[in-house]
């Protein structure tokens, strides 16, 4: 500090840098302190002795000095999970929250409900009539997580979204009002959508079930580990890829994978470092290593990586430097690189939507496959011979399930025959490439075709509607 008064350009980023840690800090601080004061100060004014109120004030948050007995496993548990004391003490206050005020807290519960079907459903009115996104499902591109464990409001200038996180104990009441408003609108099964309401519970638990797309590896390992698991797995805590992971990418170099908003740092070292353990062949092809620990290396991984075992201050340093490299790189003007606002503003990116359209697509595959076998099912020769099959297949395919299916099977077709036309297509880069967006496209045709009112999950089970 002596150093920084003594002036000089040389201190500057130094002094700048200390100066913006310092006043996160004192925010982050405040916010804890004018909850836990206020507190305090009205239990005073209730009559409540000073001795009474500083512990109203320590249990009005997270009560860092209960360590609870560490009997039942649960001293083991603290040590491989990082919340599980957290969790604890948030179940306990809430069960006696319930318990000693059971009308109020009914009320709270409902009003959170109806706010999660409400607020969905004015942010998507609010989008359609102002047409500031050319996006239609500019909400529903929304990672899962984010839509149902925030209050979530449209600002129809930028075009962006306003999250504001909801109390641990009330996220599972909005995501059911959220999850009711996804069915009305189709984007989600009845079935799909009362076992993602039950698995909203599991996220008052250590074991978040609905954490990183629900991929229960990476749910249940160590915290120590999960970065990892994560990495491998290629998801975040929000269920999105981590890099882009396509058919068409196997071969090509990990740098090449990393989406636009990963660190133009991280990206430029790793590929100077692939390029300069490559190797050229007699013929002048050019061959990269395969292996990370050949030179290989992923940037959107080891951004992740850091990121997530530095914590609080990697984010803050790795989002400065994104910040201020958005005034000549256009890859990273994105709100997630944005220390302090990407908590509060949000917008869907490439890596949110991609989820998206890789979960529909993955849906309608499992329903054509279902329709099919049903159909198979239909044509089985019985007492009634060819005739009766006939009958009954015509009759199905008078239904909406039906006419769904020849309408999937149209389409997955036309997809099918593409895949063969690239397999007998010229290995040359140009052609491929045009193969894979007509690919891509017909895809997208088909899901788009494909989003309609949502009918239920089994054909069986349509029919008998």
């Amino acid at each position: 500090m002596l150093r920084e008064l003594q002036g000089g350009l040389s201190h500057m980023p130094a002094k700048i840098f200390r100066n913006g840690m310092d006043g996160l800090e004192f925010l982050n601080r405040g916010t804890e302190d004018v909850a836990r004061f206020a507190t305090y100060m009205t239990s005073r004014q209730k009559g409540r002795s000073v001795a009474r109120s500083i512990n109203d004030a320590k249990e009005v948050t997270l009560n860092f000095n209960r360590k609870g007995s560490g009997e039942y496993g649960a001293k083991w548990m603290r040590f491989l999970y990082v919340f599980f004391n957290a969790c604890m003490q948030s179940i306990s206050n809430a069960g006696r929250l319930v318990k000693n005020n059971p009308i109020k807290a009914s009320i709270a519960m409902s009003t959170f409900a109806g706010a999660g079907f409400l607020l969905p459903m004015a942010s998507c009115l609010l989008a359609a009539i102002t047409g500031g996104d050319d996006d239609d499902d500019s909400y529903w591109d929304l990672p899962e997580w984010t839509r149902r464990n925030n209050l979530v409001f449209y600002i129809p200038t930028p075009g962006k979204f306003l999250t504001i996180p909801i109390s641990h104990e009330l996220r599972p009441f909005y995501g059911m009002g959220e999850i009711a408003f996804s069915i009305m609108c189709g984007k989600e099964t009845i079935e799909d959508g009362i076992w993602k309401a039950i698995e909203g519970f599991s996220g008052l638990l250590p074991f978040d079930f609905t954490g990183n797309g629900g991929d229960a590896v990476v749910n249940f390992s160590p915290s120590l580990a999960q970065p990892a698991v994560q990495a491998a797995r290629n998801t975040d805590y929000f269920g999105k890829p981590i890099y882009k992971d396509t058919p068409w990418n196997k071969n090509e170099p990990e740098w090449t994978k990393a989406y636009k908003g990963t660190s133009p740092t991280l990206v430029d070292m790793t590929r100077k470092l692939s390029e300069a353990v490559s190797t050229t062949d007699g013929y002048g092809v050019v061959s990269y290593p395969e292996h990370w620990y050949t030179g290989d290396i992923n940037p959107a991984v080891v951004e992740h990586l850091l990121e997530s075992y530095t914590g609080g201050l990697g984010k803050a340093v790795n989002g400065f430097a994104k910040t201020v490299s958005m005034i000549r790189n256009e890859d990273v003007r994105e709100l997630r690189n944005v220390p302090v606002a990407r908590k509060f503003l949000q917008s869907a990116d490439e890596r949110a939507k991609e989820r998206r359209f890789s979960d529909m697509y993955f849906d309608l595959s499992e329903e054509y496959q279902e329709s099919k076998e049903y159909l198979r099912k239909l044509t089985k020769l019985d007492r009634d011979g060819v005739t009766g099959a006939a009958d009954r297949v015509t009759r199905w395919l008078g239904t909406d399930a039906g006419k769904r299916h020849l309408k999937l099977d149209r389409e997955f077709k036309r997809i099918k025959r593409m895949e063969r036309e690239m397999e007998r297509a010229e290995t040359d880069e140009t052609s491929l490439k045009l193969y894979r967006q007509k690919m891509d496209s017909l895809k997208h045709e088909l899901v788009k075709m494909a989003s309609k009112p949502a009918e239920e999950a089994t054909v069986e089970n349509r029919i008998a509607g």
